[in-house]
């Protein structure tokens, strides 16, 4: 419960913090890095966290209209929340 109840106060986060930075030109990314072969992930993990951080990295080197999606994976896959 606590994992999924503080992923949500994340989610609600990031959209309270877009709709209060969005008039001054900011934009917000709630990012997904994936299922990443670390300790954490395992050995079975379905990328590295270089590929990871590598999406991550585009994803905020890339111009962004203010009303595109919040919430993706890191290679840009809008996630529903």
């Amino acid at each position: 419960f606590a994992y999924s109840m503080s992923k949500a106060a994340l989610n609600m986060q990031s959209k309270i913090l877009q709709n209060h930075l969005k008039p001054r030109g900011f934009k917000i990314l709630a990012v997904h890095p994936g299922w990443m072969r670390t300790d954490m992930g395992g050995a079975d993990a379905d990328i590295n966290a270089d590929e990871a951080a590598e999406g991550i990295f585009n994803l905020a080197m890339k111009r962004w209209d203010l009303d595109d999606e919040i919430y993706m994976d890191y290679k840009g896959q809008p996630i529903s929340w």
